[in-house]
């Protein structure tokens, strides 16, 4: 992967977990019913969680690892 696609990557990957914690924030900020200031607390709650559930979920491999099946390999 060049250095390019991968800073591409990085951004595209950030730019998703960004907007994963803003929705999450604004759906807790809805819960507690809407209230006016410390928009913080719903985003650092919303942060933690799509971060626990990020850790939680198994690593998946790369779009360019290749792997043989048995069969392929027989």
């Amino acid at each position: 992967m060049s250095t390019k696609t991968k800073r591409v990557t990085e951004q595209t990957n950030g730019d998703i977990l960004h907007e994963q914690i803003s929705l999450r924030a604004y759906q807790l900020w809805q819960e507690r019913g809407c209230p006016i200031g410390s928009p913080e607390e719903d985003w650092s709650r919303a942060e933690e969680e799509i971060r626990r559930l990020q850790a939680a979920q198994p690593a998946t491999r790369s779009k360019g690892t290749k792997t043989r099946s048995r069969a392929a390999s027989a």
